[in-house]
């Protein structure tokens, strides 16, 4: 199910509501260095996102009658945006207690682990990685510039994942 959420843009100028505002590409990404790393991810902030997201899909499980969502938080990106973390997990569980009549839980199995280390239990896994988009922008193929596609790229790399179409030898 695709939901649209076009009410972002009223209280967000950031890149990845607003294509006005630039996202970082390039060298602007230094995904090694973690000050620059807390400067870009400004310009990709979207206020309150993962909160939202998980409370419409905690809508959603109720409604279905599930008990658990599940979010794809890593370790990595839990650095830079503290609603990847596993306390902001348990925080979002403590307060769906209070508004879901069958306390949905919210779950990530791979909340402890960095991307590199998602990418290899996926490959031991065999799980499909044909509908993977770790791009911030939308098109055709992934830009292979944004700091989602570097730090995927680097995950993939190190993981010396084979099989993947995606020009891991570009200067990134």
């Amino acid at each position: 199910r695709v939901i649209q959420l076009p009410w972002f843009k009223e209280f967000t100028s950031t890149g990845l509501v607003n294509r006005e505002s630039q996202i970082p590409v390039g060298g602007e990404v230094q995904i090694d260095a973690d000050e620059r790393s807390q400067e870009t991810a400004k310009a990709v902030w979207v206020p309150n996102r993962n909160g939202i997201f998980l409370n419409i899909a905690a809508a959603f499980a109720e409604g279905l009658g599930a008990r658990i969502v599940l979010a794809g938080f890593n370790l990595e990106e839990a650095q830079t945006f503290p609603d990847n973390s596993q306390e902001y997990l348990d925080a979002a569980t403590d307060a769906l207690k209070f508004s879901t009549a069958n306390q949905v839980k919210v779950q990530s199995y791979c909340a402890s682990l960095t991307k590199t280390e998602i990418v290899k239990r996926a490959q031991e896994l065999r799980l499909p990685f044909t509908s993977i988009w770790p791009c911030y922008f939308s098109g055709e193929e992934w830009c292979g510039q944004c700091e989602s596609c570097q730090r995927f790229a680097r995950a993939v790399r190190e993981a010396n994942f084979v099989g993947l179409d995606f020009d891991l030898s570009s200067p990134i």
